[in-house]
């Protein structure tokens, strides 16, 4: 059972990301709805069997030891890929060339039969976990992300990304460690700590710049600086060329961090 599968792993972690997250608009056929799509891109001859899975965090759609139940809308599905009997193709790694997954909308569906729903989940939080097999071994890792707005993928020239949040860095070694496409028309990413409140409101408690190297890959590893005490939080990723603003942010998954208690 997909929802059962542990990707959490003590193998060797993922250093640097060979795979990032593609969001675009999905339109439903016969619909003039929009929906949030995701396209996972990994890089094709790095790998020579995956797994992943897309788990939605909202606690209304999939909350935490749920069991499977064939009307549940925490329905994950699990994606293997096994390469192992192919032949590396010359250039390609070279080349950056990606496998392109197409493994998402952002919805679920609500009710029976005639009564049925789509439910958007644009702002919800969901987990990524991947577990890799390559020339160096096993790696894995999981990764929150938030799926962005339909209507904001349109807006602009430099839409907004998706944003890897590594949770095991985060949950293991109080590390706030993000992963950022570099597709944009940026040559700096502003990186913002946002406290958020109850009502969803937000408050910028620390913003640093982080240049993109010149022939950076299609992934930037970001370090985030600042320690955040206990509370709820955002990351929010805004690109910059030239010191001008290029687009509007993208913004990770949320952070929770409770005090600890004295002994």
């Amino acid at each position: 059972m997909c929802l059962k599968k542990n990707f959490a792993s003590s193998r060797q972690k993922f250093e640097n990301l060979p795979f990032y997250l593609k969001p675009y608009v999905y339109m439903m056929p016969g619909s003039h709805v929009p929906f949030t799509g995701l396209d996972l891109r990994y890089q094709y001859n790095t790998f020579k069997k995956l797994k992943f899975r897309l788990k939605n965090m909202n606690q209304n759609v999939c909350p935490e030891r749920t069991e499977f139940l064939a009307n549940s809308p925490c329905n994950p599905r699990c994606v293997v890929i096994d390469r192992s009997n192919s032949l590396p193709i010359p250039g390609l790694l070279d080349n950056l060339s990606f496998l392109t997954y197409d493994c998402e909308v952002g919805f679920y569906i609500s009710g029976k039969d005639d009564q049925k729903s789509w439910i958007e989940t644009s702002g919800d939080d969901y987990l990524l976990s991947v577990c890799a097999d390559g020339s160096s071994g096993t790696v894995c890792g999981e990764y929150t992300f938030q799926v962005p707005s339909p209507l904001h993928l349109n807006k602009t020239d430099d839409p907004p990304v998706i944003v890897l949040l590594d949770k095991q860095e985060f949950e293991n070694k109080d590390k706030i460690v993000i992963y950022v496409p570099t597709s944009q028309k940026a040559d700096t990413f502003s990186v913002s700590v946002l406290l958020v409140s109850d009502n969803q409101s937000s408050t910028v408690v620390s913003t640093q710049e982080n240049p993109i190297p010149p022939g950076a890959g299609p992934v930037l590893k970001i370090l985030v600086e600042h320690n955040i005490p206990s509370g709820r939080y955002q990351i929010a990723v805004t690109p910059k060329r030239g010191g001008e603003l290029t687009g509007t942010p993208s913004y990770s998954a949320h952070l929770t961090r409770l005090l600890k208690s004295l002994p």
